[in-house]
């Protein structure tokens, strides 16, 4: 009923007229294509669905789509990238303006060639940013490939494992996004090209991160408590990139406060951050019961899950945002609550993409591990996107 009602509302807006030169006129009406195909195909909720159609971009009146031809579409999708029926749910349900995109091979053609990428190369970089489909390469993909090769002096081959490794690099602005993040990041450790180009290719995820939010505390926090000189913590960094990926919060200061208990060298803390919780508090002799107890925040309980029922939050992508970050932080513990906390923050539901947020509501839900299937989707995901748990 909640969901007939949303869709009525959603209808009503829709078909409202609108004023134009002194004459009303109709708001272009979304064909809901988009929710069927989800509904009959992907056994979708009626909530769900109708969340990829508010995602959907309006068409023109020349470009309806109908569900058949929206099923040819999605076919065509399938055949082409060899994808499963979990793999085209995500990449119509994150993405289904696709439904509305004539022929996809053109662009899909010649970002294969640029990178070089076989076939399980190509499905991995769609699914892993499905929004890609909708972009222009001449406009967009070259240009934005061309300046980051050019920035980092990358070969084909790290440009092409740079891509792979995070498909969402396809939709950063190369002025707005990845320009800044690796200026800072070069001063912050006074990097020549040489070891920036090291640090990139060896943990492509960085690019994701935000240097405010993410790597310049991290940075600052180990040069600081570990005491390291900036050419310790620069050699540190280069020999191993995917230090730059590990959590402040619950990775570094739990640790870190673990060794100063037990006696053992602080620069452990850094030096095994690759290590499961367990193999750690094995190597510096600390109960991981205690670490697990460090690492629970000073000020107020830990993060909590929304519940399956409400952690979408509601039909409306802000709100439904509001609602499960509230539910998360407020409500009764739930991993695939968490779960569906860090696809929004990856795919922008109702908030800009923040890959960084994404991992930590992640890493959330797998330290949860409650009876939910959320912990085992990211799990897969941490997996998948090379980030360590």
């Amino acid at each position: 009923m909640l969901a007939a009602a949303a869709l009525a509302f959603v209808m009503h807006e829709q078909l409202r007229p609108r004023v134009s030169h002194g004459r009303p006129r109709l708001r272009s009406v979304r064909c809901g294509a988009a929710a069927e195909l989800c509904e009959q195909r992907f056994g979708c909720t009626a909530a769900e669905a109708l969340l990829v159609e508010q995602k959907a971009v309006a068409p023109t009146d020349e470009a309806v789509v109908t569900l058949s031809v929206a099923q040819q579409r999605a076919d065509t999708l399938q055949a082409r990238l060899s994808l499963s029926e979990t793999q085209l749910k995500k990449v119509v349900t994150t993405f289904p303006s696709v439904l509305g995109v004539r022929e996809t091979e053109p662009l899909l053609a010649k970002l294969q060639a640029r990178l070089g990428l076989s076939e399980a190369e190509l499905q991995k970089v769609v699914v892993g940013r499905p929004p890609v489909l909708g972009l222009s390469y001449e406009a967009s993909l070259e240009p934005s490939l061309a300046k980051l090769q050019s920035r980092l002096s990358l070969s084909e081959a790290q440009l092409q494992r740079v891509v792979v490794a995070l498909p969402q690099v396809l939709g950063m602005s190369y002025e707005a996004k990845l320009e800044p993040s690796l200026a800072k990041l070069q001063a912050k450790l006074e990097m020549d090209e040489a070891e920036l180009r090291t640090v990139v290719v060896g943990r492509p995820q960085i690019l994701g991160y935000s240097y405010e939010a993410n790597l310049r505390p991290k940075l600052d926090f180990l040069q600081v408590e570990l005491d390291l000189s900036r050419e310790r913590l620069r050699e540190l960094i280069v020999a191993k990139p995917a230090r730059l990926s590990y959590s402040l919060d619950n990775r570094y200061k739990p640790r870190l406060k673990a060794c100063r208990r037990c006696g053992a060298d602080e620069l452990r803390a850094l030096r095994l951050a690759h290590k499961s919780d367990k193999a750690f508090c094995d190597l510096i002799g600390f109960p991981l019961q205690e670490l697990e107890a460090l690492r629970a925040p000073e000020n107020g309980p830990w993060l909590a899950g929304a519940t399956q029922k409400n952690s979408w939050g509601g039909f409306f992508l802000k709100e439904g945002f509001k609602l499960t970050l509230k539910a998360c932080e407020q409500g009764s513990p739930n991993s695939l609550g968490m779960y569906k906390m860090a696809q929004m923050y990856e795919l922008g539901i109702g908030t800009p993409v923040d890959m960084d947020k994404a991992a930590e509501w992640m890493r959330c839900s797998v330290r949860l591990s409650d009876p939910q299937s959320g912990a085992r989707k990211a799990r897969d995901w941490l997996a998948a996107n090379g980030v360590e748990t």
